[in-house]
């Protein structure tokens, strides 16, 4: 009897992250010192040091991301910050804001760091979001 084989396509991407991560935070560009500080306020609000448990990652056009295949492990949230989910590996249809539970992590989507500093909706709206992911820990 003969069996059939299939090939899945894997991304050329490489895996990033960051040991003792539990939150990835993805970048459309290196961040400047007042989006890091909202960002930093982000990440306190989630219970989480910016420093020590939050990875930051940017993808690039010629340096791609996956998240890393151990994300169910230790990371729980994953927060994009105007980068959409294909960008990094993820298919799925979702707003450009809004949260979704995934099997190994909740990924929530948002604008950008420099739009959600003058954003009032937006900045309400992913703080709605940051408290559900909150609330179902």
């Amino acid at each position: 009897m003969a069996l059939t084989t299939y090939e899945f396509p894997e991304t050329p991407a490489r895996e990033t992250g960051q040991p003792g991560a539990s939150v990835i935070f993805i970048l459309p560009a290196s961040p400047g010192d007042a989006e890091r500080e909202l960002l930093g306020r982000i990440a306190t609000a989630l219970k989480a040091d910016p420093d020590r448990d939050v990875a930051w990652l940017i993808p690039t056009a010629t340096d791609p991301i996956a998240l890393p295949s151990a994300a169910g492990g230790q990371v729980r949230l994953v927060m994009s910050f105007g980068v959409t989910p294909e960008s990094f590996g993820l298919w799925i249809d979702l707003p450009a804001s809004g949260l979704r539970k995934l099997e190994a992590f909740t990924l929530i989507t948002t604008i950008s760091p420099t739009r959600l500093a003058t954003d009032t909706h937006e900045k309400k709206l992913l703080w709605g979001h940051m408290q559900d992911f909150l609330d179902g820990q």
